[in-house]
């Protein structure tokens, strides 16, 4: 009788492994084709920092099943900005330009672009085995 009990225990552990691994491959195979919406605010950053954060956020996003994202990124007009001008705009364009990402301006909002990524683009830039930067 011990001896299945300890069969119907493990069974039961195999079932609901098997069963949370199945609902996880359902989530993303439902979720990896809608159009998600995500926003970055690069705000405060200086522009050594926000290819950190980029990169972290392009991560995060992809590991995080994500295959279809329209992408807000907001450098902020620069109106704070030394005598020198913004320069968040400019590192932000260059970090883009590295990645062989466009940008689309949003319309009515200086300041913010849009860059539209797809299970393709996250492929092309093989983002599973990216590193962050030090």
């Amino acid at each position: 009788l011990k001896g299945l009990s300890k069969l119907i225990s493990l069974l039961r552990s195999t079932m609901q492994n098997e069963n949370r691994r199945a609902s996880e491959s359902i989530f993303f195979e439902m979720n990896s084709t809608l159009l998600q919406v995500w926003t970055t605010d690069l705000h405060g950053q200086h522009v050594r920092e926000i290819t950190y954060h980029l990169t972290k956020t392009l991560m995060d996003l992809y590991h995080g099943g994500v295959r279809h994202l329209k992408w807000t990124i907001i450098t902020g007009k620069g109106i704070h900005s030394g005598p020198e001008g913004p320069k968040l705009p400019a590192a932000l364009a260059e970090w883009l330009g590295e990645k062989d990402l466009t940008a689309n301006t949003v319309e009515q909002q200086d300041g913010q672009v849009q860059v539209v990524l797809s299970a393709e683009t996250f492929a092309r830039l093989d983002v599973a085995n990216w590193y962050l930067p030090e």
